[in-house]
């Protein structure tokens, strides 16, 4: 649940593949893409991630294997009405 919060997201995704040994594994678990409520306005982070697009961004920097469910789902009180934000945990693998 920390890589909303990082900036420049690919170049943290690079760097993770670049410390991972050949067939060395990768698991990120984040929000699933959402309308910023999770965060509100106090903080610039991105609002969660398309599970496609993450994909995508791995398959570029090298990973192979990726899979991905939903590991849990958080709850937020918005305007008095209980909101669900999924929670994704994903694996991706080093190309040996």
């Amino acid at each position: 649940m920390t890589l909303h919060h990082v900036e420049h997201v690919q170049a943290v995704l690079r760097s993770f593949y670049a410390l991972l040994t050949p067939g060395g594994s990768l698991y990120v678990s984040d929000l699933d893409q959402e309308d910023g409520s999770f965060n509100g306005t106090r903080v610039e982070v991105h609002k969660g991630f398309n599970r496609r697009t993450l994909e995508h961004a791995l398959v570029i920097i090298g990973f192979i294997n990726f899979r991905y469910e939903t590991a849990s789902t958080m709850h937020r009180e918005e305007d008095g009405q209980d909101k669900e934000f999924p929670v994704f945990l994903s694996s991706a693998e080093k190309v040996k």
